[in-house]
């Protein structure tokens, strides 16, 4: 395996280099619309350099695929998938809540509309299918190339049940905790996909890359539960993500463990339409009063035991758990 610095900053490169390619092949306007998403190109189509993309399932799958000596060749096809997948649901998600900045720029939509928005989504969505069924054109079997794709379409799936129930949770109260971790487990699977996948193409025994799968699944579970305690905990900004009544971790077991008068406050907020920027303040102070944070901190560490457990059970090789270990405190930032 490849040494990488603690920035993994060569696959990061390499991932650019392979993606940028894509959509530099293509000259019609709509591929344009997804390379400016990407942050490849400006809104005029001019090609600009874009250090602000982490590639971070992409750098994931890559450092399995290299830890299984996976030809290389296999692994960047793989990584884009991933990638593409990532902005295509982006797209969506600045369509579906309105937002009209995302990385300090105009959203798709903002600039061409939301039809053509969600044309450019769809259209990522089948590069990265099309991703995948290429790896037969550089000499992986139909076979092998066929339960990847399985297993892409199936975190696909999983991702948009994890999307239905999102929005289902944003116009109830009664979430409960389980449901909110099956909502967890089908977005994990984007993770537990990004680790196997390489992996098929590795000649390791199905035991081996259900262990991975399994790893990569707690992996994204305990990467979602850190960025719910983050955004409440770690960030002294607003998440515009909460004025739609998002639901997380946090919020669940705020109404599981409210008082009475504290349940009446909660529901004083989510009975509206949109909440506004002083709800989500008065919000932060009800959790603090409920002292939810604990609970949390309970589930992360949980999964963050599972995860590592895994680690040492999966990976026999010091440099490759060091390497993995690095790859983990990125994730969990």
């Amino acid at each position: 395996m490849n040494k990488n610095n603690s920035n993994f900053q060569d696959i990061k490169f390499d991932v650019d280099v392979y993606l940028r390619d894509i959509f530099n092949s293509r000259d019609m306007s709509l591929y344009n619309m997804m390379a400016y998403h990407m942050g490849y190109k400006d809104k005029t189509g001019t090609i600009i350099s874009n250090e602000n993309n982490q590639y971070l399932h992409a750098i994931s799958s890559i450092l399995v695929g290299r830890i299984f000596n996976v030809d290389e060749k296999f692994l960047y096809p793989i990584a884009a998938s991933l990638e593409m997948f990532i902005n295509f649901i982006g797209i969506h998600d600045d369509v579906k809540d309105g937002i009209p900045i995302r990385n300090e720029k105009d959203t798709v939509w903002w600039i061409w509309g939301p039809a053509q928005a969600i044309n450019a989504g769809d259209g990522l969505h089948s590069l990265a299918r099309l991703q995948i069924s290429k790896l037969s054109e550089i000499g992986a079997s139909n076979d092998l190339v066929f339960e990847a794709l399985e297993k892409f379409n199936s975190a696909s799936l999983k991702f948009s049940e994890s999307k239905y129930l999102e929005l289902e949770f944003q116009e109830r109260i009664d979430v409960q905790v389980k449901e909110y971790l099956q909502l967890l487990n089908y977005r994990g699977e984007l993770f537990s996909t990004a680790m196997s996948l390489p992996v098929l193409f590795s000649n390791s025994p199905n035991e081996l890359i259900a262990e991975i799968s399994n790893f990569g699944l707690n992996l994204g579970i305990l990467i979602q539960i850190t960025k719910d305690i983050n955004s409440f905990w770690e960030s002294t900004d607003v998440d515009f993500n909460f004025l739609n009544k998002k639901k997380t971790l946090p919020i669940v077991y705020a109404f599981k463990h409210a008082s009475n008068s504290q349940k009446i406050k909660l529901g004083d907020i989510y009975f509206k339409r949109v909440l506004a920027k002083e709800d989500i303040v008065e919000l932060k102070i009800i959790l603090n009063e409920i002292g939810v944070r604990k609970f949390c901190e309970l589930d992360r560490e949980k999964f963050r035991s599972l995860v590592y457990s895994k680690l040492e059970k999966i990976f026999d090789s010091q440099e490759s758990i060091d390497s993995l270990k690095g790859l983990i405190d990125i994730l969990l930032v």
